[in-house]
């Protein structure tokens, strides 16, 4: 078996790809292995979700990892932060943010046992408009954590710190590290 290092673009266009290879995507900021499950049968086009890419030829490729996603994983030219953040949420668990910033238009929806973590900063799109909570958590299980992120308001920067999530539950719990 052998690891075999290409961009995203190199891994759909493979024809046909091994079964029997691990690729690893270089492209900057989606680093990850990806394994091919299947050689065929699967109609070419856009990745069916952000883990899961189909080649040009047919073949399907999943990433393999453990853990949280990378929400750098989940960021194209044709999405917004707004839109990656709420893809990320969909489908894992925990969310790694890794430093910098991301910038959202409108609330993002969670539902319960998410964990969000890391070092970036989550700040208001400058062409959104009027004020929105970042976080809107639903659910009557929510288990959600924040740890070390950085919510920013720029129109208004001594909002509290509790106004930047809007929590809809019973008596579940969020819990938060976060630096302002």
């Amino acid at each position: 078996m052998a690891i075999i290092d290409l961009t995203i673009s190199a891994l759909k266009k493979l024809n046909p790809p091994s079964l029997n290879n691990t690729y690893y995507v270089t492209d900057n900021g989606r680093e990850s292995e990806w394994k091919c499950t299947s050689l065929t049968g699967n109609p070419p086009g856009e990745n069916t979700t952000d883990n899961i890419l189909i080649g040009d030829h047919g073949a399907k490729f999943v990433r393999i990892y453990s853990g949280g996603v990378n929400i750098l994983w989940f960021k194209t030219t044709r999405n917004t932060w707004t839109d990656a953040i709420q893809k990320a949420v969909n489908v894992s668990d925990e969310i790694y943010f890794p430093y910098g910033t991301y910038q959202v238009s409108r609330t993002i929806t969670i539902s319960g046992n998410k964990r969000l973590f890391g070092s970036g900063t989550i700040t208001r799109e400058k062409t959104a408009n009027g004020f929105f909570e970042f976080l809107k958590i639903t659910g009557s299980d929510t288990n959600v954590k924040i740890e070390g992120l950085t919510f920013y308001e720029d129109i208004n920067p001594d909002i509290a710190e509790d106004d930047f999530f809007t929590v809809n539950f019973g008596s579940d719990s969020i819990t938060y590290e976060t630096t302002r």
